[in-house]
């Protein structure tokens, strides 16, 4: 990665651009006893390799500053990735290139004695793995598979979040409010493999949505002894 910073005024600008490649080698294999002998065989129906390989390019700027007691940040990435598959048992390999931008922002007022008021938004990506890309089973146990779907797309996050921070001696607090939308969210959808066995399929829904109040208490009792309570709802 390249990283450039300089400073403007009362904040500092920065910006950069960063290459990742990743690679997962997935190897499943299933063997199944011979009957009436010790040996085992390898079982086709279950037995894979799936090879996935992310070539990921982003650049970003991003812009820090303050003014009095408001402390403000707002940046955007831009992400572009080639994902490849490639599978062993038919040596069909399946492409799929896809761009997107990635806004940020936040805002820190400090309200009061030690107290700071937030508020903010933010974009993130959840990628694929190469369990998920697998089209062929897997026999999880007895009564149920899961399968895979290659042409599967990444989840892509969007959270608006308000809130207060309080320190306080001895600790400190927060309280935040939430909503987060969610495109292409994975689920897994049950079908019928064969009588009483389940073939569950990763797939992608059109959007989740969630709502909520996350809440946060530290406090150092002493040397030893440090309490945290906290809960989401």
């Amino acid at each position: 990665k390249i990283d450039y910073s300089k400073k403007i005024s009362n904040g500092e600008l920065q910006t950069g651009y960063q290459y990742r490649y990743d690679t997962q080698n997935g190897d499943f294999l299933y063997l199944t006893k011979i009957n009436g002998t010790d040996e085992f065989e390898t079982d086709p129906n279950f037995t894979s390799k799936v090879k996935v390989n992310n070539a990921i390019h982003a650049g970003y700027v991003q812009y820090n500053g303050s003014a009095g007691k408001l402390n403000y940040s707002a940046g955007l990435r831009l992400e572009h990735t080639d994902r490849d598959l490639v599978f062993s048992q038919n040596n069909e390999q399946t492409q799929l290139p896809f761009t997107n931008l990635f806004p940020s922002m936040q805002l820190r007022y400090a309200a009061w004695n030690k107290g700071t008021v937030k508020v903010g938004y933010s974009r993130r990506i959840k990628r694929t793995n190469n369990y998920e890309l697998n089209p062929f089973p897997e026999r999880e146990h007895s009564e149920t598979l899961e399968q895979g779907d290659p042409r599967l797309l990444p989840e892509l996050s969007g959270t608006y979040e308000a809130g207060i921070e309080q320190s306080f001696t001895g600790g400190n607090f927060f309280f935040t409010l939430y909503h987060q939308r969610t495109l292409n969210p994975i689920q897994r959808v049950n079908k019928v493999f064969a009588d009483t066995i389940l073939n569950r399929v990763f797939t992608n829904a059109g959007r989740a949505i969630q709502t909520g109040v996350e809440t946060n208490i530290n406090v150092q009792v002493n040397k030893l002894w440090q309490s945290i309570i906290g809960g989401n709802v």
